[in-house]
C-alpha cells in the first residue's frame, strides 16, 4: 500500500513537469512572436543625389527623409482628388463662358476695325499691322503712324479708336477673370503643390532621419505594407535656387542582403510622375471641354488692341 507521503511527493513531481513544459511552451511562443516580428522589421538603405548636365553626381547631404505607408497615401490622394475635382468641375462653365466672351471681343472688334480701315483702301498686310498698331498711340502721333494711310482715312480712324476704347477695356477685364479662373482650375496640381499638401498632412509623423554628407541614409522600420519614401532637397545653381521633391514607393522585394536599397535621383523626381512615383495626377480629373481654351498663361492670351 502507497503511503500518503508518496502520493505527495508524486503529484508535486507532475505538477513540477507540467510548469515547465508550460514555461517552455511560452517561452517558445514568445520567441516565434519575436522572429515574426523581426522578419516584418525592415532595414532601408539610400542615397540622395543629382546629377548634373555635365554629368557630376552631387550628393546631397542634411535631408530629411520620412517613411509613409500605402493607407496614409491613399487616404491622402481620395481627400485631395475630391476637394480638386470639386472646385474644377465649378470652374469649367466659368471658363469656358469667359474664353467664348474674350474670342468675341478680340475677333469681332478686330475684324470690324480692319474692314472699316480697308473700305476705301487696298491695304497689304504691312499696312494692315500698322493700322492696328496705330489703335494703341496717343492721337499726337496719329498722322505719323497712319502715314502710308491715305489722309482722309486719319479721321475715320481717331473715331473708330474711340469708339473701340470702352471695348479695350472690357477686353482686359475678361482677360483678367479668365486668367484668375484659369489659374484657380489648375491651382494643387502641380508637383509642388503636390508636395506641400503632403508633407503638410503627415508633419505630425515628423521625420524618421536625415542624409549624411555623402547623401546616404539608413533606418530600420516594420514593414505591415507598401511603403512610400518622401523627402525633399535644394541647393544653390549660381544665383538661382533649384528644389528636389520625391515621393517614392519602396521596392517590394529584399536584396540577397535581406535588405531594400533605393535611390533618390533625377530620374525619379516627383515631377518624372516615373513608374515608382506616387503620382500628383492620381484621381484628378481632366476636362476635354478646355481644350478649346487659347492658354491658361496671361502672357499668351489673346487681345484685339
Amino acid at each position: 500500500m502507497i503511503s500518503g507521503k508518496r502520493i505527495r511527493t508524486f503529484i508535486q513531481l507532475l505538477l513540477s513537469l507540467s510548469i515547465s513544459v508550460s514555461l517552455g511552451t511560452e517561452a517558445a511562443t514568445k520567441k516565434e512572436k519575436k522572429l515574426a516580428s523581426d522578419s516584418q522589421t525592415v532595414q532601408i538603405n539610400g542615397q540622395i543625389f543629382i546629377v548634373t548636365k555635365g554629368q557630376e553626381a552631387v550628393k546631397l547631404a542634411l535631408v530629411p527623409v520620412s517613411i509613409i505607408t500605402e493607407k496614409e497615401v491613399q487616404a491622402l490622394l481620395s481627400s485631395r482628388a475630391a476637394a480638386l475635382n470639386q472646385t474644377r468641375r465649378e470652374l469649367v462653365p466659368i471658363i469656358l463662358s469667359k474664353q467664348q466672351e474674350l474670342d468675341q471681343l478680340t475677333g469681332g472688334n478686330t475684324k470690324s476695325f480692319i474692314q472699316d480701315l480697308t473700305e476705301f483702301d487696298t491695304l497689304s498686310n504691312e499696312q494692315v499691322n500698322q493700322a492696328l498698331k496705330c489703335g494703341k498711340v496717343p492721337p499726337s502721333i496719329w498722322r505719323d503712324c497712319l502715314r502710308e494711310l491715305r489722309p482722309e482715312r486719319i479721321e475715320r480712324a481717331r473715331v473708330l479708336s474711340a469708339q473701340l476704347e470702352p471695348m479695350r477695356k472690357n477686353t482686359g477685364l475678361v482677360r483678367a477673370e479668365l486668367v484668375t479662373a484659369s489659374r484657380k482650375y489648375k491651382a494643387g496640381t502641380d508637383p509642388s503643390d503636390f508636395y506641400t499638401y503632403m508633407d503638410g498632412a503627415l508633419a505630425s509623423g515628423g521625420q524618421l532621419t536625415k542624409s549624411d554628407a555623402d547623401g546616404k541614409f539608413s533606418f530600420k522600420f516594420k514593414k505591415s505594407s507598401r511603403l512610400a519614401l518622401m523627402a525633399k532637397a535644394s541647393r544653390l545653381v549660381g544665383d538661382k535656387e533649384e528644389t528636389y521633391r520625391w515621393i517614392v514607393w519602396l521596392p517590394s522585394g529584399k536584396a540577397d542582403d535581406g535588405k531594400i536599397n533605393i535611390t533618390l535621383a533625377n530620374d525619379n523626381l516627383l515631377e518624372t510622375n516615373c513608374a515608382d512615383c506616387v503620382s500628383y495626377r492620381s484621381n484628378i480629373e481632366e476636362h476635354k471641354e478646355l481644350s478649346s481654351v487659347v492658354t491658361f498663361s496671361s502672357e499668351n492670351l489673346p487681345g484685339a488692341f
